[in-house]
């Protein structure tokens, strides 16, 4: 078995950013913490939303090598095959992190803790669509599950309604339309944050993982990426963000590192471990900034060096959560939605599978 350790990274890195970002920007750790150490707060807190660039590039990337080997006969089965990927750990995530704010909120009762859930709460958690209907989520962080799955959602649809051949890559007309909304997104619709409850605000991120992916197996897809990679220069020399560059080399990286695998052994089995695990550390990790909070106020750790080291222990521990959760919860989900809903049920057509 093989791996790409350069995806791994970008996953690994950007996972524990936003961990550190939530970290510093929820209950009264943050708060300590920032008069000793206000530039690294302020750091983490302003830049660490920047790292769910790297993840969109990154899933884009792997939707397109994942698509390509598949037959798109029937899209909307391959969609509700990657419903089910995603659900089962997301809401068994939620469940837990509820039960956790339930438990603490006599202690932390702050106005960042989520709300008791409701029908309605639940009813848009279970189809992604509380960022569309502004119903208040139950984690943070939820609405990237909802992005990344409308991301999918709209780049089957279109592959299944433009592919000209059986490889995604031989599209020209997929590769132009990807290329096309990439730039559009990059170039007008990431200008205005009130879109971005649309794909089209993030599919500059996502496009340029796609292109990336599709640009190692098509000569004319690799000059399309190349074009797209200088039309991404000049929208951020006409709107600079930051996160728009990040976005642009990761998408590099991923050209450049995608054909480097490496045997899963010693550090690569430990990038392997921790990519994989890093879904599930996005799932839990809220759990424990609110057990973290609810410690801040019953010991009274009012110091930055016990703030310090209760950050570090939240950050472990998180880690450590995660992992447990990826295995524990996550892959014997996963494993049960292949033998009752997957490949028993869905690969009656080739095409409605999706790993």
């Amino acid at each position: 078995m093989r791996r790409f350790p350069v995806i791994d990274a970008i996953k690994i890195v950007s996972a524990n950013c936003i961990v550190l970002h939530h970290l510093c920007t929820y209950g009264p750790i943050p708060e300590t913490l920032a008069g000793a150490w206000p530039s690294l707060i302020e750091f983490f807190f302003q830049n660490g939303r920047m790292a769910v660039q790297p993840l969109l590039v990154v899933a884009g990337f792997l939707a397109a090598n994942s698509l390509s080997r598949k037959s798109l006969d029937a899209p909307l089965a391959v969609i509700g095959w990657r419903y089910l990927r995603l659900m089962p750990a997301f809401l068994v995530a939620l469940l837990g992190i509820s039960t956790v704010v339930w438990f603490f909120r006599p202690v932390v009762n702050a106005d960042w803790l989520p709300s008791i859930p409701t029908v309605q709460q639940v009813i848009a958690h279970v189809f992604l669509v509380q960022e569309w209907f502004e119903v208040p989520a139950l984690s943070i962080g939820v609405w990237y599950v909802a992005m990344d799955f409308q991301l999918f959602t709209v780049l089957v649809l279109l592959a299944h309604s433009l592919r000209q051949g059986p490889k995604l890559a031989g599209s020209r007309l997929l590769v132009g339309m990807v290329a096309g909304c990439c730039v559009s997104s990059m170039a007008w619709f990431n200008h205005f944050p009130e879109l971005d409850s649309l794909a089209l605000y993030f599919f500059g991120a996502y496009g340029l993982g796609v292109l990336s992916a599709l640009a190692g197996e098509d000569l004319r897809a690799r000059r399309i990426f190349g074009w797209v990679l200088v039309a991404g220069l000049l929208a951020y020399w006409d709107f600079p963000r930051d996160r728009l560059m990040l976005a642009l080399v990761t998408a590099v990286l991923l050209y450049v590192g995608a054909g480097w695998q490496v045997p899963v052994q010693g550090l690569a089995q430990v990038l392997k471990r921790l990519g994989d695990s890093a879904y599930a550390l996005f799932l839990v990790h809220f759990g424990m900034i609110v057990v973290g909070a609810a410690i801040s106020i019953e010991l009274a750790l009012d110091q930055p060096e016990q703030a310090l080291a209760l950050v570090g222990l939240l950050w472990v521990s998180s880690l450590v959560l995660g992992d447990a959760f990826h295995r524990r919860v996550e892959l014997p989900l996963q494993r049960w939605v292949r033998g009752d809903f997957g490949l028993a049920r869905a690969t009656q057509n080739p095409s409605a599978t999706i790993r």
